[in-house]
């Protein structure tokens, strides 16, 4: 059976919407389906990061930093990025760590009341920490003062001394010991207001470490005290590294003040330990302890140790900072790589949708144009019939007029025919009526 030319346009009308409609909806609904799924990667993360729990790839956040820039909101995009800073953290890979920090802290909005300063300063607090592991202190002071700022800004206080605390890290490192004995003083101090004892007396490591190198032994012998039975240190396994620097600490002590058999005793116990670190503290104890005792020979044997240890630890250290220069180029590639892959994606990104905007008002103007012809014809036809109809009833108004002639000219002839009729009766009956009338009147003439 034929179709008809408008029913074919119509169905082919219909099936373009049908397909443009199943278009968004497919795309509107696969929206709800990846938030979902960035919200479950982001959760696994943060329970990962708040757990310890180390990560070893960056797959699954990297998929979660795309799908919060789709379909997240800023506090999304920031908490990706941060987690991803994590991750590459715990990967060894510091510049890509800070790379990601900096991202989120530069997303973030300090100006909209809903901002999350408290995971800002986390953010600026982990920046810190990855400074100082790479030597670069004062950088690592200026992350930890704004981390600090932050989080006194969010109302945790806790956050914020602990913060402030870790800038007393980086000035030992910076031999600024005067600085530090006030920032951890004022750290022990802002902690004990709030009860937290075993912690407060934990940050009295570099105080004592401060006063023996300054040999001001009557000093640092209760904050030894306080250290070894009244802080964290104290629940901590004796295997624990934080615990066996007390052991240094006591040497150093009993080393000034004279109590050569306990400094031998411990700084013998360190030496034989497995971390390079405290090796180095007990190779140097000891070699002090036979300077001054004057055994030459131990003490060489000591210090050529100790030489031997620490150019073996620079030299690793070298090595690492060269792969974390390696990292960073490798890094910086990988971005400028990513960077050049992103705008091609958003470069056809921007042509489909230019496409498909050129073809929706092609396929809009082509529905429109239909709908107004077909109106135009239906008008067209409209005007038509009412023509066709109108000269239907004047031509049957005309029929009639003509079919109802002969009738009424007969009837005409023989209204005339019998008008005649009576107009000749009538005028018979009158010259008779003058004959008669003339007839009677003559006798009496």
């Amino acid at each position: 059976m034929a179709t008809k030319p408008g029913r074919m346009t119509t169905h082919n009308t219909a099936c373009i919407l049908a397909a443009f409609v199943a278009a968004l909806v497919l795309v509107a609904c696969s929206s709800p389906q990846e938030r979902r799924e960035m919200e479950r990667l982001l959760a696994e993360a943060d329970s990962m990061n708040r757990h310890y729990v180390a990560f070893t790839t960056d797959t699954a956040l990297q998929r979660a930093v795309r799908l919060a820039d789709r379909h997240g909101s800023n506090h999304d995009r920031v908490r990706a990025r941060y987690l991803l800073g994590c991750a590459y953290r715990d990967m060894g890979e510091a510049p890509q760590a800070l790379d990601c920090y900096h991202q989120a802290i530069d997303l973030a909005d300090t100006t909209r009341a809903d901002c999350d300063y408290l995971l800002l300063s986390k953010i600026h607090g982990q920046a810190g920490d990855l400074f100082q592991r790479q030597g670069l202190s004062r950088n690592a002071i200026n992350e930890y003062r704004l981390g600090e700022k932050l989080a006194w800004h969010a109302k945790d206080t806790l956050t914020a001394i602990l913060i402030h605390g870790q800038i007393g890290n980086s000035y030992f490192d910076m031999y600024d010991y005067d600085s530090v004995l006030v920032v951890s003083y004022q750290t022990r101090n802002l902690l004990l207001s709030r009860g937290d004892t075993l912690r407060g007396n934990t940050f009295l490591a570099h105080p004592i470490s401060v006063h023996l190198a300054r040999e001001e032994y009557s000093k640092a012998k209760p904050l030894l005290y306080l250290y070894q039975h009244k802080s964290e240190v104290a629940d901590t396994c004796l295997n624990d590294p934080n615990y066996k620097m007390l052991y240094n600490y006591m040497g150093c002590y009993a080393l000034g003040t004279e109590d050569y058999g306990t400094a031998s005793r411990l700084f013998h116990q360190l030496s034989r330990e497995d971390e390079a670190y405290l090796k180095l503290c007990g190779y140097l104890g000891l070699y002090n302890l036979y300077k001054r005792q004057g055994l030459t020979d131990s003490c060489f044997i000591f210090g050529d140790k100790y030489i031997s240890l620490n150019d073996s630890v620079i030299r690793q250290w070298e090595q690492g900072h060269v792969q974390n220069v390696q990292g960073l180029y490798n890094y910086q590639r990988h971005r400028q790589q990513a960077e050049q892959k992103a705008l091609e994606a958003n470069a056809l990104r921007y042509w489909l949708i230019s496409v498909t905007a050129v073809l929706a008002i092609v396929v809009l103007f082509s529905i429109s144009f239909f709908f107004l012809y077909r109106l135009y014809v239906r008008a067209r036809m409209a005007a038509a019939r009412n023509a066709y109809i109108m000269a239907m009833v004047e031509y049957l108004r005309l029929k009639s007029i003509i079919l109802s002639l002969p009738t009424q000219n007969a009837y005409l002839l023989e209204n005339l025919t019998q008008a005649s009729t009576n107009a000749g009766r009538q005028e018979g009956t009158g010259f008779l009526g003058s004959e008669r009338q003339i007839a009677s009147v003559a006798p009496y003439s």
